[in-house]
């Protein structure tokens, strides 16, 4: 267990946040155990708090419209500056009570002619699309203010295209050649070729249907070094053996996350594949002793925090997963009497549920005062029972049937104004006086009018 002091927690900050922002947990953990916060020794070591400890940019209507001018300089949108730069989006609208307004001072505009075509211009578009002999599908194109515009003109593509007379575009009559000539075609333009399937399934599915496959269809066009070849379950594992020798120090799903994924896919999870080609597990997968190794180190560096996992949910849950639960694992690590596990809540059965009722019962407590007193008490008896009297039944008990009449609800709205206790028609207590009120008198406002409870007695009551 390391001993740490003032002078080397100071040391280890000005080391770890050399070339970073962040320095490890258990620094952390000791800064704030020996100074008080984390802020408090980075004040001490002479470091900057907070990110790139970037000074916080002071903004004035000079300001703005300087930075809205190198955002149109470096031709990025002023209409997505919202969820790009919210300072100065904030800003624009403190010092100019508007975003449009703060544009309008750096000598630009937001016009729908900046964010629109207009009609001749997408009939123009799609027909240069037309002439270029690509796909008349809508994610055939990267121009987003042209889906814009076609969806405000026409409301669909389809009804775009066939304005043009170019109707039978939208459904083409496909050839082996003109499959090849497609794929070509989208090559030549640098399109991926691996996003056809999105950009033009018709294409995808002439391919498939012409030549028995995708992957024959790309050889036919002779784009055999984009065809991938899939791995057998002997390349997979020595890839992982691979991984293995070479960079085991780093998460697998880091390193090669394509590579992870195939080998869930294949053997069922990680730990299976890893079980397989015979190597230790990624250090980012989770065991017994990976947890009972973790809560010692975290408790080591002053971690002691009285919630699952010290607040990290991938400790929390692989706790659960291995041991059933936090103070479980905290047992197995041998500091069950050292850390603070928070008992999980009861789980009631149907004999917890009937068990409770009846011992309550014979020590003379009513049905109304053990809903009172056990939390959960009805939810298990609703999860186990179907409800609150059936669960009474099944323990061979009868319900307590008050029979109400007017002047009961009276007498026990009154009785309840005079012993303080509270009025609210929602309040679990006072179910059945409502109920009965409801029935007597129409509602439960008239009830308490009927009982003389005025305003200021309602709302006393309320309080209590």
């Amino acid at each position: 267990m390391r001993l740490w002091t003032k002078e080397k927690v100071i040391s280890e900050l000005r080391r770890t946040r050399k070339d970073r922002n962040r320095s490890p947990d258990n620094v952390n953990a000791a800064a704030r155990l020996l100074f008080g916060s984390l802020r408090a020794a980075l004040d001490e070591a002479g470091l900057p708090c907070g990110k790139n400890g970037r000074p916080i940019k002071k903004w004035s209507k000079d300001l703005v419209i300087q930075e809205i001018r190198k955002r149109a300089t470096d031709r990025r949108k002023l209409r997505k500056t919202q969820y790009e730069d919210k300072p100065l989006y904030s800003s624009a609208r403190r010092y100019f009570g508007s975003w449009g307004n703060a544009v309008k001072a750096a000598g630009f505009s937001l016009s729908a002619e900046d964010y629109f075509y207009s009609l001749d211009e997408v009939q123009l578009k799609i027909v240069e699309l037309y002439e270029r002999g690509d796909s008349m599908r809508l994610n055939s194109h990267k121009d987003e203010k042209l889906k814009r515009s076609v969806i405000k003109h026409f409301g669909t593509w389809s009804r775009a295209v066939k304005s043009l007379g170019l109707d039978a575009e939208l459904k083409r009559t496909w050839t082996n050649q003109k499959v090849i000539d497609a794929l070509r075609h989208r090559w030549a333009n640098g399109r991926d070729l691996a996003r056809t399937r999105f950009e033009d399934p018709g294409l995808v599915s002439a391919a498939c249907t012409r030549f028995g496959g995708w992957v024959k269809a790309l050889e036919a066009a002779g784009f055999q070094g984009q065809v991938h070849t899939r791995w057998t379950d002997e390349q997979l594992l020595d890839a992982l053996r691979l991984y293995a020798t070479n960079h085991s120090s780093k998460p697998i799903t880091v390193h090669n996350r394509k590579l992870a994924d195939m080998a869930r896919t294949r053997f069922g999870s990680l730990t299976r594949a890893f079980a397989k080609a015979n190597v230790p597990p990624s250090r980012d997968l989770w065991n017994k002793e990976r947890v009972v190794l973790e809560i010692m180190r975290r408790y080591r560096s002053g971690e002691h925090g009285d919630t699952d996992g010290f607040g990290d949910l991938k400790l929390a849950k692989a706790s659960r997963r291995h041991f059933g639960g936090w103070a479980e694992a905290v047992e197995a690590a041998g500091l069950s009497n050292r850390i603070v596990a928070p008992k999980p809540p009861r789980k009631w059965d149907a004999n917890d549920v009937i068990d409770h009722i009846r011992r309550c019962h014979r020590d003379g407590q009513t049905f109304l005062q053990m809903l009172s007193a056990t939390r959960g008490l009805l939810n298990a008896a609703q999860r186990n029972f179907g409800g609150w009297k059936n669960a009474i039944f099944a323990a061979g008990l009868k319900p307590e049937n008050r029979l109400w009449t007017r002047d009961a609800v009276v007498f026990e709205i009154q009785e309840r104004v005079k012993s303080g206790k509270s009025l609210r028609s929602n309040d679990p207590s006072n179910g059945n006086l409502v109920s009965a009120g409801y029935r007597f008198f129409g509602s439960w406002p008239i009830a308490l009018e009927a009982a003389g409870v005025n305003k200021q007695k309602k709302s006393r009551g309320t309080k209590s």
